[in-house]
This record gives C-alpha cells, sequence and structure tokens, in this order.
C-alpha cells in the first residue's frame, strides 16, 4: 500500500509538471521569478492566481499552484513514510533482499535521480547566461552524479527499481528549474550567508560520503555486522559528525537547500526545502532504527538522527 502511495504522488506530481514545463521557452528561460514570502497576496481568483508585489506583479499559472500543492501536503506524509516503511521507496541499505518488478543498477538507478537535473540546468545556464542560483543548482546535482560515477560503492545494494528512480529523477528536474528560474533576492549580507551555508553543505556532505565509502574496505571489527544477504560487512560509521548523528550527510545535504532557499527567499523554493526537511529526517529515523536492530548495544545510545545534539 506505501508502495502504491508513492507511485500516486509521482503521478500526480507528473501531472503537475507537464503543464509546468510550458511555462519555459525553449529558447529561453522567460518565466518570471515568484514574489518573496513577505510579498504575496492573492488578489484575484480564478484559472489565474494573481500574486501582488507591486509594480512587478506575476502570475501563477494552474500548474504553479499544483506544485506548491504538491511539495506542501505530501511533505508529511513523505517524512512519515520514510520512518514507518523505508522499503517502500527502498535504496541504498534498505533495498538489501527487495524483489523489484523492474529493477536497474543501482547506479543506473542514481543516475537517473541526478542527470536530468544536471542537463536542465546546464541547459539553462546555456540559454540565461550566468545565473546564481543556476549555477548552485548545477554544483550540486553535477557533484551527486559525480559521486554515484566515481565514489560510491554500490556492492551492498546492487539493484534499484526503474520507475521509482525515474520519477525521483523527474522530481529532482522540477526542484531544479524551480530554483534556477529565481533571482537573489536576498540583501548581500543574507545573500552571502546562504552561498557560504550552501558550499559548507556540498564540502560536509562529500566528506560524508568519503568516510562511507572507506567503509566498505575496512575488516570485520567489532563495529562492524556481516549482512547475511550480500555478504558485504556494514560497519558502525566513525569520524567527522558521524560521531554525534546517524546521518551527518542528510544534515549538510539540508545545508544545500537551506542556503539555496534563503538566497531566493521565494515559496517554492521554501516549500522545496521543507518537503527536503520532512523526508530526510524520516529516513535519518530510520536509519538510526536500522543501525540499533543490526548493532544492539554496540551502536551509540546518544548518536542522534540528523541534528547535532538536537535531534
Amino acid at each position: 500500500p506505501m508502495m502504491r502511495c508513492v507511485q500516486v504522488l509521482g503521478l500526480l506530481f507528473i501531472m503537475g509538471l507537464a503543464p509546468a514545463a510550458s511555462l519555459v521557452s525553449v529558447q529561453k528561460m522567460e518565466a518570471p521569478p515568484l514574489m518573496p514570502l513577505k510579498k504575496l497576496a492573492i488578489v484575484e481568483p480564478g484559472s489565474l492566481c494573481r500574486l501582488r508585489g507591486g509594480a512587478d506583479a506575476v502570475v501563477w499559472t494552474k500548474s504553479e499552484i499544483v506544485i506548491a500543492a504538491y511539495l506542501g501536503l505530501s511533505a508529511l506524509p513523505i517524512g512519515i513514510m520514510q520512518v514507518q516503511d523505508p522499503a517502500a521507496a527502498p535504496w541504498s541499505k534498505f533495498a538489501v533482499g527487495t524483489t523489484f518488478k523492474l529493477p536497474c543498477s543501482a547506479r543506473t538507478g542514481m543516475l537517473l535521480k541526478y542527470l536530468p537535473a544536471v542537463v536542465f540546468t546546464a541547459h539553462c545556464l546555456t540559454e540565461q547566461g550566468i545565473q546564481p542560483l543556476a549555477i548552485v543548482m548545477l554544483a550540486q546535482f553535477a557533484k551527486r552524479t559525480l559521486e554515484v560515477l566515481l565514489l560510491h560503492d554500490f556492492s551492498g545494494s546492487p539493484t534499484e527499481e526503474m520507475p521509482v528512480c525515474i520519477i525521483i529523477g523527474a522530481f529532482y528536474a522540477m526542484v531544479a528549474w524551480l530554483f534556477s528560474r529565481e533571482s537573489v533576492r536576498a540583501s548581500p549580507q543574507v545573500a552571502a550567508t546562504g552561498t557560504g551555508l550552501a558550499i559548507i553543505g556540498m564540502l560536509g556532505n562529500f566528506y560524508h560520503h568519503l568516510l562511507l565509502k572507506h567503509l566498505r574496505t575496512q575488516p570485520t571489527n567489532k563495529d562492524s555486522v556481516v549482512s547475511t544477504s550480500t555478504l558485504k560487512n556494514y560497519h558502525i560509521p566513525r569520524g567527522g559528525l558521524f560521531e554525534l548523528v546517524s546521518c551527518p550527510h542528510y544534515f549538510f545535504e539540508l545545508c544545500v537547500w537551506g542556503g539555496a532557499a534563503l538566497m531566493t527567499q521565494a515559496l517554492h523554493t521554501t516549500l522545496v526545502l521543507f518537503w527536503m526537511t520532512c523526508m530526510l529526517t524520516g529516513r535519518s529515523i530510520a536509519t538510526t532504527a536500522w543501525y540499533r536492530a543490526k548493532f544492539g548495544a554496540k551502536y551509540p545510545v546518544d548518536r542522534k538522527h540528523i541534528i547535532p545534539y538536537l535531534f
């Protein structure tokens, strides 16, 4: 049932994405930027929702309303699903032992998730010229693509469900579009803070992915357990913020989205941050539970889920 929920949400998303694509000119990205949160005011109902922002008022189409509704209404259910049934949309350790209807290699699946956003943001930069948010999105998704190709070891969980990967890839492409079309509305000081936060997030995410990579080469020790389904060793992660939380790579991922949203100060990008926060927080809770089930008393009892010292 949870898998069917994911599929239905995916279909609803695509229904919203298809008309949204019409907002983007093939020749030029001409979609008007959304108003900052503090300037939004609905002044006219109907098929077009007009948002008043002074002289530069913009118009939301039905597609943009559908996207905002999807992000806002699906975030908490997706987060709860990650906690209660992480195998409903399995990847990584949660994919071990899963039988897929349309399987693909985990590396191929991850590329299906990230490459569409890379291609889209590269196209945006080609057509629009230098746009700060498009650069941030290209850096984020290109980094993830290179990690898939050069860093990650998928021997412990070698397959994923191809249709789910395609849906996630479409979602990330939409996310890249929502950010890339935005201008930097924040003050110079706030924009610099957001940029710094995004850079720290990317570097921190990469560093902790590197630590996870090194776990694969470690011999069996007191911090490891053998998976009976793959005969691969799983180790208690050590080093960096792994000493404080189960998923520091998720924490730094949220730093990227938080920094980018801080730069734009727009409704849709803020909803993306909310969606990512719910999903990754739920995933981190499930990951902590998985570690504690596998390692028992050996897993540090004071280690939080995602936010150091807090949660």
